[in-house]
């Protein structure tokens, strides 16, 4: 593997060191960033807070390092439906990988076992957060960094397909519940809900997650 040119290692998981990286991640100065510190758990936290928000910003990778460090990066496109938490919903018929459906790139790579995979990756990113508190007490770069990227979507009048949250009027054939889907964000905001045609499982797994939410919105506003 090539080195990378512009690689940065990070030494100490402090309040400065975050906060470097933070501003880091957000200029595209390095495309590598390593955070080394005595402290391996809140190393593992720092680390993956930002990280849900990589991609928004100039491409890069950021890893839990040591002092032998090299990283590895891949684009893909993927979305997660639903709310943020427990019921939410990676939409794999939607996700692509060097241009090809996620099912095709996996036809020609069969590197791994990609049902397995499918499986750990969900897992990982629906329990991110939960590590994320238990190793540094909160998440809030990766939200941080999100919001930029919304924000310059809307500043710029972008027309960028983002997922977020809003309020679904039969789009999903849902109604009168606000739920994280695909839209065109641009100057005014949403511009329009990318209403997709999703798996079945993955459809009712979307209404399943509207029915959590409704269940809860009518628990605290009854």
């Amino acid at each position: 593997m090539p080195a990378s040119r512009n690689k940065i290692v990070v030494i100490g998981a402090g309040s400065v060191g975050t906060t470097y990286i933070y501003a880091l991640l957000q200029t595209g100065l390095a495309d590598q960033i390593a955070l080394i510190d005595t402290d391996t758990k809140r190393v593992e936290g720092e680390v993956m807070d930002p990280s849900h928000g990589l991609p928004f910003i100039p491409p890069v990778s950021i890893k839990a390092g040591d002092y032998c460090d090299c990283a590895d990066a891949r684009n893909v496109h993927a979305y997660l439906l639903g709310e943020h938490g427990d019921t939410e919903v990676p939409a794999w018929s939607m996700a692509h990988i060097a241009g090809l459906p996620l099912e095709q790139y996996c036809r020609l790579c069969r590197g791994c076992d990609a049902r397995e995979q499918h499986q750990r990756i969900a897992a990982e990113v629906r329990d991110s957060a939960y590590h994320i508190i238990d190793y540094k007490g909160s998440t809030y770069y990766g939200i941080g960094l999100s919001l930029l990227r919304i924000s310059a979507a809307i500043l710029r009048n972008e027309h960028s397909v983002l997922t977020v949250s809003t309020l679904l009027q039969g789009e999903y054939r849902i109604r009168d519940i606000c739920l994280s889907v695909p839209c065109i964000v641009g100057g005014s905001g949403i511009v329009r809900i990318v209403d997709a045609e999703l798996a079945p499982t993955e459809r009712d797994a979307l209404h399943g997650s509207a029915r959590a939410l409704a269940d809860v919105l009518e628990r605290v506003a009854p």
